[in-house]
């Protein structure tokens, strides 16, 4: 396999081999000298069955069970790094204000865009059309973004780059040999069950990425994911080849913890056979406004892994009362 620096792989942390529990300097050493693996990035790409091969002919042998469970924490530390590396295409400013009058106490949202200077006031404290709001100054840059592309098409994501610029850094220049397979995560449909086993689910279809209505806060649903992965139209799978699909959330503002969606069971991969579906079960998210990401990866062969951001969830309380839309004033009301 063909290593890579730090340098080919932007927007991953660079982690020392010395980090995967088990490898001493010796095997690394022999790692490094058999199948050129530098990294954990590097680490994480190859096969048991070359890491096996590269440490039989010596007392540096050891089992398949080994092999996997270096390989098993490469792949875990990288995914990890690609889930944390979130992007602020927009920050907003929100103000709870409230005044005494005639010996009554009215209250109002204040909120404005930092980036533009966006601003409208909203009677009561929050609500859907306040998060409402911000969604749509959020789209409304994506919006801009794609206006202006000659192509007409929606630009790719900082996660597509990110994942482009991996694939072709660890990828020789022939397609679908059996050491390089490349492959896109394509969503093309999303069924939404809540609570989970609902005879009529919120269907999303490719192209939209909002939800048409609101989830309900810590209501388990099922996520049902339609997708494609073009390239194996017309490719031969290298053998056996099993893939995984994970989910990250996390709100809209950066400030929340990336949040788990789970990750389906594993299922094979056919031969000229493009579209698979899966199922992610009971999921729960607090109140909020979150952008969701799907993480594909692959095991039984050398492919890299595959990122979607590909959906935003907007979530209430059981509670949240829908307040009617307030009206929107071009300057900043003094409390």
């Amino acid at each position: 396999m063909s290593g890579s620096t730090p340098e080919d792989l932007p927007f991953i942390e660079s982690e020392s081999l010395e980090s995967i529990e088990g490898l001493d300097t010796v095997i690394i050493q022999r790692l490094r000298e058999r199948l050129n693996i530098e990294t954990v990035q590097d680490l994480a790409q190859a096969s048991v069955e070359e890491v096996e091969e590269a440490l039989s002919d010596s007392d540096l042998a050891v089992s398949s069970e080994t092999a996997l469970a270096w390989i098993t924490q490469a792949r875990q530390i990288v995914e990890t790094s690609e889930a944390a590396a979130w992007q602020t295409p927009i920050s907003f400013l929100l103000e709870f204000q409230s005044r005494d009058v005639d010996g009554q106490t009215i209250e109002q949202t204040y909120i404005a865009v930092q980036e533009s200077r966006e601003e409208a006031t909203f009677s009561g404290l929050g609500g859907e059309d306040v998060q409402d709001w911000m969604i749509e100054r959020y789209y409304s840059i994506s919006s801009t973004a794609s206006d202006s592309e000659d192509s007409g098409e929606e630009p790719p994501t900082d996660l597509d780059k990110r994942a482009t610029a991996i694939d072709e850094q660890l990828a020789p220049e022939e397609s679908f040999s059996e050491t390089n397979l490349s492959l896109t995560l394509n969503v093309i449909r999303v069924s939404i069950f809540q609570p989970p086993g609902a005879r009529i689910p919120m269907v999303v279809s490719k192209g939209i990425r909002s939800l048409p209505r609101p989830l309900v806060a810590k209501d388990a649903f099922d996520l049902e994911i339609f997708f494609e992965l073009p390239e194996l139209a017309q490719a031969t799978l290298p053998g056996k080849v099993n893939y995984r699909l994970e989910g990250f959330a996390k709100t809209i503002d950066s400030a929340g913890p990336i949040l788990s969606l789970g990750e389906s069971q594993p299922s094979a991969l056919k031969d000229f056979e493009p579209y698979y579906e899966t199922l992610l079960p009971d999921i729960s998210l607090p109140s909020g406004v979150y952008r969701v990401q799907l993480l594909i990866s692959f095991s039984g062969a050398p492919i890299p892994f595959a990122l979607h951001d590909f959906l935003h969830f907007h979530v209430v309380k059981k509670s949240s009362t829908v307040h009617s839309r307030g009206s929107s004033n071009s300057g900043n009301s003094s409390a």
